[in-house]
């Protein structure tokens, strides 16, 4: 399964459709009048990203078995979203800004910052 923290932006619009291209399982967050878009493009479900709840409902809705998440957003809220939901046994998350060293107290999941998308993905599968 993989998460993508996108909202919207371009690089996440594309992210799906590459990534259900390719089979994966995309869930993301977004606000509320962007999820019939995003289910559009391919998400087979969007969270909202201020739900105070969305790690929660995003680990239950995918049985916690996260391993790699994208952030198109890159701020520290949606770095530490997108590392909250990989999964309890540790993954990898790529942001598409510099990492926010602070933004998670994780230790079991990688964290880099890759500007170029289709090399995130060569290099998770």
């Amino acid at each position: 399964t993989h998460a993508d923290t996108c909202r919207v932006a371009s690089v996440g619009r594309f992210a799906i459709r590459l990534a259900t291209r390719s089979h994966w399982k995309v869930v993301t967050t977004a606000s509320l009048r962007n999820f019939e878009l995003l289910k559009a493009l391919g998400a087979a479900a969007v969270f909202d990203y201020r739900d105070a709840d969305v790690v929660a409902k995003i680990k239950e809705a995918t049985g916690d078995t996260v391993r790699l998440a994208l952030d198109a957003i890159g701020v520290r809220e949606s770095q530490a979203i997108s590392t909250a939901v990989i999964r309890a046994a540790g993954g990898k998350v790529v942001h598409t800004n510099p990492v926010v060293p602070d933004a998670t107290e994780r230790v079991d999941t990688k964290r880099e910052c890759k500007w170029f998308l289709p090399s995130y993905l060569l290099d998770s599968l």
